[in-house]
């Protein structure tokens, strides 16, 4: 297991960084994850014939430096919404960050020179994930966190959010 776990990180570092420029979104899946459709085209020479595929594959997109809420937790579904409000049925860039566990792109999404991923922040839709949040622009989003919570935007209304991470490991402790 110790050298799978070593050829997956090898594996996803071997990953280049992309920037997607004036995609559209296929779908939100919850208030920090979307999937765009991407073109991908392979061609084949086989006995002197080309042979050529072209298929579209849905990939999924992880908001870099944020966690919002679950879907079903209180404001998941208002996360969702909010996200959907943003960049469904538009045309976004993607500037893509890291890859996370699962191999999904981590990234900034950009509508119109807005980075989506602080607006989740400064409506109070999102947590800055300390985890994961060490660019030098999170500590710029944490102040826009601290505004949010001053004055009760979203989430911040409820007497004690529970952040995401201690939501899913809360859960996971119960199936266990």
């Amino acid at each position: 297991m110790i050298i799978l776990l070593v050829s997956i990180e090898i594996f996803t570092k071997s990953f280049p960084l992309c920037k997607y420029v004036n995609i559209e979104i296929f779908k939100i899946i919850d208030g920090d994850t979307i999937s765009i459709l991407l073109d991908y085209s392979i061609s084949s020479h086989t006995d002197g014939k080309i042979i050529c595929i072209q298929k579209k594959i849905e990939e999924k997109i992880r908001l870099f430096g944020i966690d919002c809420p679950e879907p079903d937790q209180l404001y998941g579904k208002e996360a969702k919404q909010y996200l959907s409000k943003l960049i469904k049925n538009k045309k976004v860039d993607i500037n893509e960050i890291d890859r996370d566990y699962y191999c999904r792109p981590v990234a900034l999404i950009y509508n119109k020179n807005v980075c989506v991923n602080e607006e989740l922040i400064k409506n109070g839709l999102a947590w800055v994930y300390p985890k994961y949040c060490k660019k030098d622009f999170c500590k710029e989003w944490e102040k826009y966190q601290e505004i949010a919570k001053k004055k009760k935007l979203g989430l911040w209304s409820l007497k004690n959010p529970i952040p995401p991470w201690e939501f899913r490991r809360k859960k996971r402790q119960k199936r266990d």
